[in-house]
């Protein structure tokens, strides 16, 4: 073979490592997209199943279901005028071990207190309600029975709301919508005085 011959082949054969090191490049650089696309969705994968651990999974609501407070069959007087509200706390109440009272506002509640305010433990209250407001509410079951135990409810947000329940004396505050957990931890919360 010719030294011409020679040098076209070893152009050939370069040629060809040239590209076949680019093709070795491209296909090196194709699998490490492929693995830190792998390793994005395991990331995700990984996050969203700790996420949904944290927030939905059967076993962790079962855990927390485990973990909520129940009653010991404590008296709770439930007032609100949007009758779904007070028939989803009133069941949610009695099936956690609580006994249930409900008014479907400030005037039936009152009624309501002067014949059973013994029993009751705790008055859960919306605060805007028509006639009598849950904050009018308040005012006179203060007259009538310094002791109990008040949360207030509302849909709307109040800017000075610590403040205002002080004044009122009230133990404790929810802010519509509120979950079942939240709930029922307030109610324990207030029941056995855990501020």
């Amino acid at each position: 073979m010719s030294i011409l011959a020679k040098l076209d082949a070893l152009k050939k054969i370069k040629k060809l490592i040239g590209i076949g090191s680019f093709a070795l490049y491209k296909i090196a650089k194709r699998r490490r997209d492929q693995d830190e696309r792998f390793a994005d969705e395991n990331r995700f994968r990984s996050l969203m199943t700790s996420s949904l651990i944290e927030n939905g999974s059967t076993v962790e609501r079962v855990r927390r279901k485990r973990e909520l407070p129940a009653g010991r069959g404590e008296t709770i007087l439930i007032v609100d005028d949007e009758s779904a509200v007070r028939e989803a706390t009133k069941a949610l109440l009695s099936k956690m071990g609580y006994n249930t009272l409900a008014a479907d506002d400030g005037s039936a509640a009152l009624a309501l207190f002067v014949e059973r305010a013994a029993e009751i433990d705790v008055i859960v209250t919306d605060l805007v309600m028509p006639a009598v407001s849950g904050s009018l509410l308040v005012q006179v079951l203060r007259k009538m029975a310094s002791k109990v135990k008040i949360i207030i409810c509302s849909g709307h947000a109040l800017d000075d709301m610590p403040a205002q329940l002080r004044t009122l004396g009230i133990q404790g505050y929810l802010m519509k919508p509120y979950t079942h957990d939240t709930l029922l931890r307030m109610v324990d919360r207030v029941l056995h005085e855990l501020f």
